[in-house]
């Protein structure tokens, strides 16, 4: 009996526990019965089959019945304390649950402030980002297992007391964290809410860690090849490994217990009653999935992707305005000698999300001293162009340079020429300003010596000096702006990109910016600027392009857009004022029938007290005669001022925009 049963249990113990409840052996002076303690009631069932046996062979119709009445029960010890080693796996796995969970709030922050981008804009590469947060989070969460681990000797729990228990629970941590922080890195490019990203993480580490261990278990308890195969399987979840790493320590610590001279395994070594194997798979796990982090960004899946997806050509609009033609000549017929000459160098740049064209075909060479405005509605592309450029997103095809540097190929080396000031301020709330400038100097490579000088002249230009000390969070939205453009300037970039910087700003503030951006374009600069303020392009920009649908539909100074695109004149009058109201209503309706007659066509925009303002549409009327025409009748209709002006930019830029598609 015993042979069998230990061949049989070797073969398969769930098996034989599950149907295998009593038996016997009959010896020549005394017979033996055999129960399965997994069931209650066995060891009295085995007893009545052999009393039985016994008596019926020497009187078949003879009966004996067997009553079990077991003596009042109590817990034993090492009962007891294996279900207490139960219930701490248990709750570890969970602390540990809202603990790691916890690391995925900032890099989303990061991510979604664009953070993360500005520091790769300003010199940091993905190797380098997340091998420096990799080690600080787990120094960090060696400090927080530290703490557990402490708090775990001070209850001197059998099995996680002494200092050698406790070194190898917290050496099973230490693994925890190589294995769950590269995760936590991976899941941050999924979510764009903190909130919701820990929670969803959290609960994921929970299934993966005390659901997943309870189908093993089961498993184990019905098919041990099945469940043995599926403990491989989830061994590939941190959580997983953490709480079978745990569960095995406890085992091990209860069979200790109950049997004080049994040769038991070692817990770091690869025994079935081990846990290296458990290390071994948070390392692996750990090193697989950081290397598929660097992976995504270093946008090697999409490189790939790429190869196996075709986009529609773009296609040249048959309306295309002459000056956007030949600034695509001027750029397709460089040189890569012309492309060096020039410090930003767009060419044929298409953008396609999926089916959708974003941005279609546009090319543009930018010099130095130049100040490039870039005009668009909502919708428009400004935005996915910005990103293109700073390699944010791919291009779906065409090229840049920026001083002859491709972006497809080098943009490490890019990234050490541009300067980049975002739509929305892309800074950490808990550092002050000065502490933000000081990063950015240290990743632009300005010498430490030069730091503070560099630090305070930018503040200082940017007036914000006073509050450089004070934590971002405590910023207004227009100090905010200045910072983000000081982070731009930081490090003297030949190219600097600037998306509506003036926002939320004041007059005055908006004009010492202005001074600002003038004076690094005056160094040799290019300035790249989107904005909604058509006083400020005229104002800053040498050239201007209006973008609508994903396309440049034209391209040039202010003044010759306004001289090639101006519809009439603009004229405003003033006439004199007198007390008299019904004398005054009179002098204004002689002079809307003198504009009606002189000037057919015009149209009455706006009527304030005693001032009108006209808009002429001819455009083949010369500014001589329009001066002449109101000088003569100046007196004869009691004006006491007037203008005359050009269509303004900002009727420009309306005129191409309604024929901006609504997005879906």
């Amino acid at each position: 009996m015993n042979d069998f049963i230990l061949q049989r249990s070797a073969d398969s113990i769930s098996e034989v526990n599950s149907h295998y409840m009593a038996g016997a052996t009959f010896n020549a002076n005394n017979y033996t019965a055999w129960f399965n303690y997994k069931g209650y009631h066995t060891a009295p069932l085995a007893l009545s089959l052999l009393y039985n046996a016994v008596l019926q062979t020497e009187c078949p119709t003879c009966e004996l019945t067997v009553v079990n009445k077991p003596l009042p029960s109590r817990v034993d010890p090492a009962s007891q304390d294996s279900g207490a080693g139960l219930n701490l796996v248990i709750n570890t796995v969970l602390a540990m649950a809202f603990v790691s969970a916890m690391f995925v709030l900032f890099y989303i922050n990061e991510r979604t402030s664009r953070a993360k981008l500005l520091q790769f804009v300003s010199g940091t590469n993905a190797v380098l980002y997340w091998t420096v947060a990799f080690v600080w989070d787990l120094v960090l969460f060696g400090v927080i297992s530290l703490v557990y681990v402490i708090t775990l000797a001070a209850f001197q729990e059998e099995g996680w007391s002494t200092f050698s228990e406790l070194g190898r629970v917290y050496l099973l941590f230490v693994f925890f964290g190589v294995g769950f922080l590269p995760l936590i890195y991976l899941s941050s490019f999924v979510f764009s809410s903190p909130g919701t990203a820990y929670a969803l993480v959290m609960l994921f580490k929970v299934v993966t860690g005390a659901v997943f261990f309870g189908i093993v278990v089961i498993w184990k308890a019905v098919d041990s090849d099945v469940g043995v195969m599926i403990e491989w399987i989830f061994m590939l979840f941190p959580s997983f490994a953490l709480t079978h790493a745990l569960s095995q320590m406890s085992q091990l610590a209860s069979i200790k217990l109950l049997c004080q001279d049994c040769d038991l395994p070692e817990l770091l070594s690869f025994h079935e009653l081990g846990i290296a194997r458990n290390l071994l798979c948070l390392a692996v796990i750990g090193v697989a999935v950081f290397l598929i982090v660097l992976a995504i960004e270093y946008r090697i899946f999409d490189n790939v992707m790429n190869c196996f997806t075709t986009y529609k050509s773009p296609q040249r609009s048959l309306n295309e305005d002459p000056d956007v033609t030949a600034e695509k000549e001027l750029v397709l017929g460089m040189t890569q000698n012309d492309i060096n000459s020039y410090n930003l160098v767009l060419r044929s740049a298409t953008k396609y999300y999926g089916r959708f064209l974003a941005v279609n075909n546009l090319s543009v060479a930018i010099d130095r001293y130049e100040c490039f405005g870039l005009l668009g509605i909502n919708g428009a592309g400004k935005t996915t162009t910005f990103k293109m450029m700073t390699g944010d997103v791919r291009f779906s095809s065409g090229a840049a340079w920026v001083e002859g540097i491709s972006l497809q190929s080098s943009m490490g080396e890019v990234y050490q020429r541009i300067g980049y000031c975002p739509q929305f301020d892309a800074l950490l709330d808990d550092l002050t300003g000065r502490e933000t400038l000081r990063i950015y100097a240290l990743l632009r490579g300005v010498r430490s010596e030069d730091i503070r000088g560099v630090t305070l002249t930018l503040a200082e230009d940017l007036n914000f000096l006073k509050h450089i000390d004070k934590k971002t969070k405590q910023y207004s939205g227009g100090n905010k702006r200045k910072l983000s453009t000081a982070i731009a300037l930081m490090g003297n970039p030949s190219v600097v990109y600037l998306d509506e910087p003036t926002t939320g700003m004041d007059p005055g503030a908006k004009r010492q910016l202005w001074n600002v951006i003038c004076k690094a374009r005056s160094t040799g600069k290019s300035i790249v600027l989107t904005s909604h303020s058509m006083e400020e392009c005229e104002a800053l920009c040498t050239r201007l392009a209006i973008m609508v649908n994903g396309e440049f539909k034209c391209i040039g100074s202010t003044q010759h857009l306004k001289n090639k695109f101006s519809k009439g004149f603009l004229l405003m009058i003033k006439v004199k004022k007198v007390d008299d109201p019904k004398l005054q209503l009179m002098r204004l309706k002689e002079v809307k029938f003198f504009v009606g007659k002189k000037l057919p066509g015009s149209v009455l925009k706006e009527e304030y007290q005693d001032s009108l303002n006209f808009h002429i549409p001819q455009s083949d009327l010369k500014w001589s005669a329009m001066f002449g025409l109101m000088e003569a009748h100046k007196e004869q209709l009691n004006i006491e001022d007037y203008s005359l002006g050009q269509t303004t930019l900002e009727q420009v830029f309306l005129s191409f925009t309604k024929y901006q598609l609504e997005s879906d």
